[in-house]
């Protein structure tokens, strides 16, 4: 219709089939073009809740447009094929006719009229209402009627419509079930064509041409247009039945229209600028460059760039698609004046400023990656299946192994079934280990000359919780005493090192604080704790030291928190964008509120060296000096006060904290001022011109503004661009106070850098890993290779003790490793303050845009691995996962993520993303040291590690959130938390439980690969993490809440229902007490109900950042939404304002869940009925029984009585398949004629049955005993009775045929009665032999009468005097004297042949005699033969002589 040719049909696996149209209009679509094209072509529209998905027609009966005509006439005839005969789509009520029945428009007056003017074909429905009512109450009655037969009935009411509404039904049924369903969101938006053939790939920059073809990557030619041979139109058309939208004509040119036009046309937006397709913006790429980087602000020219570094955060699971785009693209294109970047790499578009009404997008030249050379597998362990041996030494720290698990290959088969069958055993230890079977060996497909990643840097001992809580304490305390009016004090130095005031004032806190301390004199046990025993005067200086040095840092802290001044301010203010509770505050992260959730917060960028390296550093630094630090030994600012500094007070201190050359903070000596407490008034008593920074925070005044002091800290120019984008009004300002309004007044403006106490103790929480360098596998190898090297040859461990057996044990350069030896390496350089370890680690590397380690369907299509459950790229969304009932892919968790670590690189304590169960495989490799902690002790781990560093959590409740903290696992032992093992070594599956904390890190260089999934028992563990989230206002991945009502949607079975029965009651339930709530507390609240699923973003609480799928609450005054717990607190607006919109109203909830309780209780109904059955009167009837076994096997759910009930239905089928063994008819016989005579001479044999009446007993007894009954053990009961009653009838006829003498006739048929009926039962009956030989006689007399006028051979006398014999035919019957008469002439005549020719001389005479025997007298053939024969001869020779005699 549109009069495109280039036509390419693609079959694209789970995701459908593509339509790929090449022609040049359909290069040039813009995607609002395309969105027209597709509203014109698409007919099915909506969810699996809206029945009727087919609204085509401006009125119930209108006729359908042309393009559907033909479309209709087309599918029409396959409808009957596919969907009744092939699918039987209608076969079942419940998804089956039921939804048929609700596209049948409900025609009363079809049946209600006249009864003359029905038709014939309506008179069985004529007491029914309406058409509706009548085939419901037909297929009901005959529930196994075919899909043909509902359709036919169907079609008897169509045919009598006279309105034509059902024709119309008809027509648009069969559109419904058959016309594909167009998936509009790939086909209408460009960036979705990046799997076109011959597309070049923005991520590799390769192309992709078809299978087994050369590679063609096509150049756009010299004007800039698009290469033929690019495909970059597409229709994508979905496997399912789907949903039904209008479909009216669009506004595209006719198909005799020039198509070239199709690229000048362009939606205009109010404004003036051309619209855009509603994709996401690519997140923004490590290297940026603002908009006003062009020089001189000329839109034609190259801007220039500069690197920044700064903290990495986790990238957002939801972007992976968008950094596309950043990954991709130089600098220099991604810059480029006046264009937007676009998902896949094409620059242009309808922003740019020089982009005219006739261009069309064109395709940019893409970057060359460049190939390394090719990883070195020489040196590199491979999967190969070890079984642990056991341990001769124990785990480093005293900790145990989790188990390790060696299924078969037949338990291999279902990866979600073995899951479950360990769970019980291993869910207690957090983590297990899990070894393929032999054999079993996933394929690694990356191109290791090609694949790049990012990696993180790592400070191990920056890691560590008690190390970084340490740092942060420290300089806390050395930013407050740098403003203090005081001469710096002397810190003591004990055994000729300096007072560690980290470990003092730790100490001192778990004695209860210093009153506690001092008031019971603990002074001495702290000296103890610290290691200071036997030194004169220790308890003296520790308490002189902390009177001097922390307590007046306490005691301000306490005066700050408790102050009703941090209350007063306002949020932005109270808490600064980079602040821990900031990011709380903002969904535990940095960014807009509807960005999607990432695994940690993004951290504050630090703006690094010029030259891109960290610190002014390049590469690994296996111990940086941290010098002039207050971590620092050699620091000596405490105790060396600069001659600066003027003489006040002893009382007061003065310390100064200047940045030194590596980011640290060092002690230099220069004099500052204090940090007295502000009296800030509330944001409410401000002045409207205040203004923030010009005015005073206190007085609200911007007079005196030489007098006026700006905090240091509050500058927010160096804040994420993302937080701007939120409060863009923050940028450039500081708090400005008066020295005069602060308590106590400054009587000067200090020299030095000053501090507003909110941010005096907001250090610490720009914490995060620093970005690295971006590497090829090649040179990570190199560089791990080196490091590994140097470390151990500079860092020996001692020799293995006697006796000791590692098979793990390996040589790096000269030296012996165990896995021992770089645990023990690794926890030393993590708890080592003094020696600093940066590490590179490449996680979370995305395999959306760097490919899969594993071959998938998409990838490797024949690779029968890329079908395997355990496959990284299937695990989360096979038959079990609960995760495949998530809408969308979710980077790192649907789809995986890869992980390239080196020594020493490390994972740090977690649990997974909505605990989740997550499974983690090493391809190739050093080993992988895990630690796991179960779910249940999962408290027990945060109250430690909050112990263990409590200022942490205080400043960052979320910090377990972000992935940044290591403790030890001996000191969480300590604490009495359960912490376990596990080495996992290449081609072994480490699994992960449920809310289980776990951590780790690399002994070398290894890849890994990493998804989750869930089973029906993480349910209540999700919730749990939801309503985490909640209280954390961490953003969740998905919504829980949407995940329950699709699982909903799309399984049905009763096994389903059974685990997700009270998850889903409790979430409905919940939700609606909520909404009466609301209803109540808000009367008469506007509600309104959305058809179609919305955006995540449009169900997302502002307040706790959740998901608020089934219902939110709107206000007219914003965008945002609440959810029905956090309503309150959406704006400031009266609660009249509000609007309660919602997914589904009450009615179909309680529907939902309705259905799901009812398919629910069928186990119940099961156990009932069973229980009826067995209990009922009588024996239990084994049919009932087999079905009860039937359905449990069915309902795939777990019944106790299953196992009993199917080995005793085992049992009962065997008796019974016994039974009918014995009950089964026999084919009759066939009585064979005995003349002509056969071959053999066997007489005919006619057995009698296998069973006798004791095969029956026996078989009786054991049904009796099992206790069940069946018709066919009543009809073997009654076997033997008829036995009886068989040979009473044969004895008596018997008897009656013998009294009537040897030649009574006898009657064929009643004899042939009473033995066919004995013959059809495989039973041995006493008279059954008697009857056979009767029946034998009555035959043979029959056959010797029909014979008696014919020539018989001797052969056939003697034949049928056998027979006689058989049947013991009585030698008084007139047919066996002729028989024995005519075997007698027989006899004689062949006795006479024998003397004859036994004679020397032998009569020509006698030979004529015996030549011709009389027609009486039977002969052997053979021997008359003989006879012939020499009378021929002898008639020759008398011939002969004769004409001697008498010669002529």
């Amino acid at each position: 219709e549109f009069g495109f040719k280039h036509l390419l049909w693609v079959y694209s696996g789970r995701r459908g089939i593509h339509c790929w149209v090449s022609d040049q209009a359909a290069l040039a679509l813009t995607d609002d073009e395309r969105r027209t094209l597709l509203s014109y072509l698409e007919v099915i529209k909506g969810g699996k809740e809206m029945s009727k998905k087919v609204n085509v027609r401006s009125g119930k009966s209108a006729d359908l447009h042309p393009s559907l005509r033909e479309s209709y006439n087309r599918l029409a005839g396959r409808f009957v094929e596919i969907v009744l005969e092939d699918q039987k789509c209608f076969d079942k009520k419940e998804g089956g006719w039921e939804e048929l029945l609700k596209l049948i428009p409900r025609q009363g007056g079809l049946l209600a009229g006249e009864s003359a003017t029905r038709t014939g074909v309506l008179t069985e429905w004529a007491h029914a209402t309406d058409t509706v009512a009548a085939l419901r109450e037909k297929w009901e009655a005959n529930p196994d009627r075919p899909s043909r037969g509902k359709w036919g009935d169907f079609m008897k009411l169509r045919d009598a419509d006279k309105s034509g509404m059902l024709e119309a039904a008809a027509e648009d049924i069969i559109l419904q079930y058959t016309y594909p369903r167009l998936d509009a969101e790939v086909s209408k938006h460009r960036n979705h064509l990046l799997k076109a053939p011959f597309c070049i790939h923005p991520a590799t920059g390769t192309g992709r041409p078809p299978k087994h073809r050369d590679p063609v990557i096509p150049v756009p030619a010299a004007d800039g247009s698009a290469p033929k041979a690019t495909f970059i139109s597409s229709l994508s058309f979905k496997g399912d039945v789907a949903s039904p939208s209008s479909h009216s004509a669009s506004p595209l040119p006719t198909p005799t229209q020039n198509p070239n036009e199709l690229s000048g046309t362009s939606s205009s937006q109010p404004n003036g600028s051309s619209s855009q397709p509603k994709s996401p913006a690519p997140a923004p790429s490590p290297t940026t460059a603002s908009a006003n980087n062009t020089p001189n602000g000329n839109p034609n020219q190259a801007p220039t760039y500069e690197p920044v570094r700064g903290r990495a955060p986790r990238k957002s699971k939801s972007e992976a698609m968008a950094a596309l785009t950043a990954r991709s693209v130089s600098p220099s294109e991604r810059g480029s004046a006046g264009t937007t970047p676009q998902p896949n790499g094409v620059s242009g578009g309808p922003r740019s400023n020089a982009a005219s009404s006739k261009s069309s997008t064109k395709l940019p030249q893409q970057p060359t990656v460049p190939e390394a050379p090719p990883v070195d597998f020489s040196h590199i362990k491979m999967p190969r299946r070890n079984v642990d041996p056991p341990r001769t030494t124990p785990r480093p720290f005293g900790i145990e192994d989790c188990p390790a698990f060696y299924p078969t290959a037949e338990e291999w088969k279902d990866p979600m079934a073995y899951v479950k069958s360990i769970s019980d055993r291993a869910k207690s230890y957090g983590i297990c280990k899990i070894v393929p079977p032999e054999g079993w060996k996933m394929p690694f497909v990356i191109d290791t000359k090609t694949f790049n990643f990012k990696t993180r840097l790592q400070r191990l001992n920056s890691i560590e919780a008690s190390s970084r809580a340490k740092i942060n304490f420290l300089e806390q305390l050395y930013r407050f005493h740098q403003q203090q009016e005081a001469v710096g004090p002397v810190v003591p130095t004990i055994n000729h090192k300096p007072l560690d005031l980290w470990l003092l004032r730790k100490e001192v806190h778990s004695r209860g604080g210093f009153d506690i301390v001092s008031r019971t004199k603990q002074w001495g046990e702290v000296a103890r704790a610290m290691s200071y025993d036997g030194i004169v005067g220790v308890s003296t200086q520790l308490k002189n030291a902390y009177i001097r040095i922390i307590l007046p840092f306490e005691q301000f802290s306490d005066h700050i928190r408790n102050s009703a001044s941090m209350s007063a301010l306002s949020p932005e203010i109270r808490y600064p964008p980079t602040s821990p509770v900031a990011a709380s505050r903002m969904g535990g992260r940095s960014g807009a509120a509807n960005q999607a959730p990432s695994r940690m917060s993004r951290m504050r960028a630090n703006v690094p060296a010029a030259n891109g390296s960290v610190n002014g550093k390049t590469g690994i630094s296996a111990s940086v000096s941290r010098t002039s630090t207050p971590l620092s030994i050699s620091s000596s600012s405490l105790s060396e006060p600069s001659e600066e500094e003027k003489p006040i007070a002893r009382s007061e201190i003065k310390i100064e904290v200047t940045p030194a050359e590596d980011g640290d903070l060092a002690m230099s000596g220069v004099a500052t001022t204090s940090t007295p407490l502000p009296r800030i008034s509330s944001q409410k008593d401000k002045p409207p011109d205040y203004v923030q920074g010009d005015s005073c925070e206190v007085c609200n005044s911007g007079e005196k503004g030489t007098q006026m002091l700006l905090c240091d800290g509050c500058d927010r120019g160096d804040y994420d661009a993302a937080w701007l984008v939120v409060e863009p009004h923050v940028a450039d300002i500081s708090s400005g106070y008066h020295t005069f309004c602060l308590d106590p007044p400054l009587s000067y403006v200090p020299k030095g850098q000053w501090f507003c106490h909110i941010c005096l103790f907001d250090t610490g929480g720009d914490y995060g890993f620093d970005e690295g360098e971006e590497h090829s596998l090649h040179s990570f190898q190199a560089r791990d290779l080196a490091f590994r090297k140097a470390w151990f040859e500079a860092h020996r461990p001692p020799p293995p003790p006697e006796g000791h057996n590692d098979p793990y044990r390996y040589k790096v350069g000269d030296v012996e490793l165990g896995e021992d030896d770089v645990e023990r390496e690794f926890w030393r350089l993590v708890e080592s303050p003094l020696e600093t370890v940066e590490i590179e680690y490449g996680a979370d590397v995305h395999s959306t845009t760097h490919g899969s380690a594993s071959p998938s369907l998409e990838t490797h299509p024949l690779d029968p691995y890329s079908k395997d459950g355990w496959n990284m790229n299937n695990m989360p969304i096979v038959s079990d996962s609960l995760l495949r009932y998530v809408k969308s892919d979710i980077s790192g968790m649907t789809v995986p993520w890869v992980y390239v670590g080196m020594v020493f690189s490390t994972f740090c304590w977690h649990n997974e993303d909505h605990y989740t169960y997550s499974v983690n495989y090493m391809h190739w490799g050093e080993t992988k040291t895990w630690y796991g902690i179960p779910g249940d002790d999962a408290e027990k781990f945060e109250a430690a590690i909050k112990s263990e560093a409590p200022d942490l959590f205080e400043a960052q409740p979320d910090l377990l959130f972000q992935l940044v903290t290591l403790m030890s696992p001996k000191r969480l032992k300590d604490a009495g938390v359960r912490v376990y093992g596990c080495n996992q070594r290449p081609g072994e599956y480490v699994i992960t439980f449920p809310k289980a904390y776990h951590a780790g890190f690399n002994h070398g260089l290894n890849l890994n690969e990493a998804v989750n999934f869930a089973i029906p028992d993480w349910l209540n563990d999700g919730r749990d993490c939801v309503r985490r989230y909640q209280e954390h206002q961490k953003l969740p991945v998905f919504s829980h809440e949407e995940l329950l009502i699709t699982i909903t949607q799309h399984s049905t079975s009763i096994k389903t229902a059974t685990w997700l029965l009270d998850s889903l009651r409790e979430m409905i339930n919940g939700h609606i007490t909520l909404r009466q709530k609301l209803r109540q507390a808000v009367p008469n609240i506007p509600e309104v109900t959305e058809e179609h699923d919305v955006p995540e973003d449009q169900y997302q609480c502002a307040v706790c950042k959740g998901f608020s799928y089934l219902a939110q609450v709107t206000c007219q005054c914003t965008k945002q939404v609440a959810c029905l717990e956090h309503w309150t607190e959406l704006c400031g607006c009266p609660h009249a304002n509000r609007t309660l919109r919602k997914r589904f109203d009450d009615d179909q909830l309680s529907a939902i869940l309705c259905k799901v309780q009812e398919r629910s209780t069928a186990p119940i109904t099961w156990r009932r009925t069973l229980q009826t059955t067995l209990t009922g009167p009588g024996k239990p009837e084994l049919t009932a029984l087999r079905s009860l076994a039937k359905d449990a096997t069915e309902m795939e759910v777990t019944l106790p009585e299953y196992p009993n009930l199917r080995k005793f239905v085992d049992k009962a089928n065997h008796i019974v398949e016994r039974a009918l063994d014995i009950l089964r008819n026999r084919p009759l016989p066939t009585f064979r004629k005995y003349l002509p005579r056969k071959q053999t001479s066997e007489p005919q044999s006619l057995s009698d049955g296998e069973y006798d009446s004791q095969d029956v007993a026996d078989l009786l007894r054991e049904a009796d005993e099992l206790w069940f009954d069946s018709s066919e053990m009543r009809d073997l009961a009654n076997l033997d009775k008829w036995a009886a009653a068989w040979d009473e009838r044969a004895g008596a006829m018997i008897a009656e045929q013998h009294h009537a003498g040897p030649n009574a006739p006898l009657d064929r048929t009643t004899w042939d009665a009473l033995f066919f009926e004995a013959y059809s039962h495989n039973y041995r009956l006493r008279r059954f032999e008697d009857v056979g030989r009767v029946a034998k006689r009555i035959r043979l007399l029959e056959e010797l009468r029909a014979v008696q006028d014919t020539p018989l051979t001797m052969e056939d006398v003697e034949e049928l005097q056998k027979q006689a014999v058989n049947c013991s035919l009585p030698s008084e019957n007139e047919q066996a004297v002729k028989l024995k008469e005519l075997a007698e002439r027989g006899t004689q005549w062949c006795k006479y042949a024998h003397m004859v020719l036994d004679t020397p001389v032998i009569a020509l005479e006698d030979l004529n005699k015996l030549v011709a025997p009389p027609c009486s007298v039977p002969v052997f053939p053979s021997l008359l033969e003989r006879v012939d024969s020499i009378r021929g001869r002898a008639r020759e020779i008398e011939k002969q002589a004769k004409a001697i005699l008498y010669p002529s």
